[in-house]
């Protein structure tokens, strides 16, 4: 348990540490009410959630605010003991809890998490596109990609209207998401290559027969028919082939019109075809024939290709010194991935 315990601080900061998504008693409380919480503080968790101090702690430290970090130091060590699955799940709330505080100690803008100095927000703002569409994007993300620069899903809900990001495993997040599922009616589904899955041409084209064939639909309910919701889901490969399992119950999807390679060259991709989740999204878009939201996003993600380079100094190598040779083990990772393209020149085609 004390392993865990310090693996899991090395990755989201102090069991006392900051908090995410705001700082409002109502989340804090939603949080460390849901069924996750509870279980986690149940059973063998029991001992070490009476074992913590009381809000009556002389620290410092407001009483409401240390009795919250007294559960929530009760929620981690009873999660540690819990089953894999249940674990994943009250880590994830914990660490989404503490994320936003923790990415401004660090200097970093919470919504594009990027340095403040690079921050994004402004320059998305000015691309964010007002037309309404049929389309309502939900983005269920794995929780380490959350405080990622380097994500691209986090360009969907800048850059498109009623466009979601929902985190994988918490439990308010989780919650939302079923909610927008029973609100969808038929029409959501998953966009992930399952081998069960349709191509989206299909999809629409079973909508537009359905819609057809329904003669108690006049022209003006069609016109009113609720928007598509599809579910991307955002991670590493390895990652998205277990979150997509907790979705199976909807509709895979996958895209037939994937042309060329990915334009994210951040992140290497190891099969040809593979994208990353904003392209995933544009090249839906472009089925569903609105293509210059298609290409806001693509222009959205050239702002990222180019933000990435000034942030890490790559554009500099190139009037620079060469980088430093890699190491035996990232040779031997790279001769399973795609090239990348030479310093500085990253962004150059977007």
């Amino acid at each position: 348990e004390a392993a865990a315990l310090r693996r899991y601080t090395a990755t989201y900061g102090s069991s006392d540490g900051p908090r995410a998504h705001g700082t409002c008693a109502e989340d804090e409380e939603a949080v460390v009410a849901s069924p996750v919480a509870a279980s986690a503080t149940a059973g063998p968790a029991a001992a070490a959630a009476t074992a913590t101090p009381s809000s009556s702690s002389t620290s410092g430290v407001q009483p409401s605010r240390q009795g919250f970090r007294d559960r929530e130091e009760a929620l981690l060590r009873g999660s540690l003991l819990l089953p894999p699955q249940e674990r994943s799940r009250a880590l994830a709330a914990l660490a989404s809890l503490r994320m936003a505080e923790s990415l401004r100690a660090e200097g970093k803008c919470e919504h594009c998490m990027f340095q403040v100095k690079y921050c994004l927000c402004k320059s998305l703002a000015g691309l964010r596109t007002k037309a309404e569409l049929p389309v309502h994007f939900v983005v269920c993300m794995h929780i380490k990609e959350r405080s990622r620069a380097s994500n691209t899903g986090k360009l969907l809900e800048h850059l498109l209207p009623r466009a979601e990001v929902l985190v994988q495993d918490v439990p308010i997040d989780m919650q939302r998401l079923q909610e927008l599922v029973r609100q969808s009616g038929d029409r959501a589904f998953v966009l992930y290559p399952s081998e069960d899955s349709i191509t989206a041409s299909e999809l629409l084209e079973a909508a537009r027969n359905s819609a057809k064939a329904n003669e108690k639909c006049d022209d003006n309910e069609r016109q009113r028919e609720r928007p598509w919701l599809p579910i991307i889901i955002d991670g590493t490969w390895r990652q998205a082939k277990r979150m997509h399992k907790d979705l199976e119950g909807l509709p895979h999807v996958r895209l037939s019109n994937v042309r060329g390679n990915s334009q994210f060259h951040w992140r290497r991709q190891t099969e040809e075809g593979r994208i990353s989740t904003v392209e995933a999204a544009a090249f839906l878009l472009e089925e569903l024939k609105c293509e210059l939201e298609a290409n806001t996003l693509r222009r959205g993600l050239g702002l990222l290709n180019r933000a990435l380079e000034c942030q890490c100094h790559y554009d500099g190598f190139a009037t620079g010194p060469p980088p430093p040779e890699p190491s035996a083990r990232k040779r031997a990772a790279q001769k399973h991935r795609l090239p990348k393209r030479p310093p500085g020149l990253r962004s150059s085609d977007l």
